[in-house]
């Protein structure tokens, strides 16, 4: 329910642009807020996504696991950008509505099996800066490192280790 009144609110307020930039949503902090489950981090990304005066969003501390970042950056990648762009793309849209420069993810649960979605936000995002993503101690170092296999010996061999 809060997730979909949030975003409720931030279509809204995004809307009430008006002279001199009253009514401009640029910074949303949520830090130690619970986004969980994935459906409430749903409506709100879907808010933050029509939200086309945010610049930053800081979801730090908001025991968000990899389901939660999937939904958050897919819709954030499906959004075309404004402003100035870090790459000199023809394909990505020009006429645009995120301008989101900053998302801060510290402190969640994130694992390696993020990565996907990560890296999608980054290529589809052109005005996304930052990112920040310490504090998810599983996001680097989950990743299964190859076992090294144990010599197999002999049966033979284990008898005449066993003799001596």
């Amino acid at each position: 329910a809060v997730g979909h009144e949030l975003a409720q609110l931030l279509t809204t307020t995004s809307s009430l642009r008006g002279g001199g930039g009253g009514g401009c949503l640029r910074t949303l902090d949520l830090r130690h807020q619970s986004w969980n489950p994935p459906a409430a981090l749903a409506a709100l990304s879907s808010g933050v996504a029509r939200c086309t005066t945010l610049q930053t969003l800081n979801l730090s501390h908001c025991r968000i696991h990899d389901p939660g970042i999937r939904v958050l950056t897919e819709a954030l990648s499906s959004v075309p950008t404004k402003g100035p762009t870090k790459n000199k793309d023809p394909t990505r849209s020009s006429s645009s509505s995120s301008s989101l420069t900053t998302l801060l993810l510290k402190q969640n649960q994130l694992t390696s099996a993020s990565h996907p979605y990560l890296t999608r936000l980054l290529r589809h995002t052109t005005t996304l800066q930052t990112i920040g993503l310490s504090g998810n101690a599983r996001l680097f170092l989950d990743r299964k490192e190859p076992e090294q296999e144990e010599p197999q010996v002999s049966s033979s061999q284990q008898q005449q280790q066993q003799q001596q």
